[in-house]
């Protein structure tokens, strides 16, 4: 039985990379809410996000990231999918002419 993932509103902010403004999030399946610490992904540009004690974003520093890529591989493969699908649906919606935010 796999879980889905649900919305969760979170305080508003923006993407420190496109300035999407984000006011949600949706965690993965088999976690609860988000949490400070926990990563994320623009669904605007894909930049790679930090949410902060408040439940805001900040861009996730590079060192982070590599930590991340050694200690859960998984969970970074995971991150890598959402954020490329992510990255391809932007390069679909520039290709087919579709501008809208």
């Amino acid at each position: 039985m796999s879980k889905t993932s649900r919305t969760i509103h979170t305080p508003e902010n923006s993407c420190p990379y496109c300035n999407h403004v984000l006011d949600a999030c949706s965690p993965p399946g088999g976690l609860d809410s988000p949490s400070p610490g926990d990563l994320s992904v623009c669904i605007k540009c894909g930049g790679l996000l930090e949410l902060k004690k408040d439940l805001t974003v900040q861009a996730l520093e590079e060192g982070k990231l590599l930590q991340f890529r050694f200690a859960d591989p998984k969970g970074f493969a995971t991150l890598m999918q959402l954020r490329n699908g992510i990255l391809s649906l932007q390069k679909n919606r520039v290709k087919g002419g579709d501008h809208n935010d």
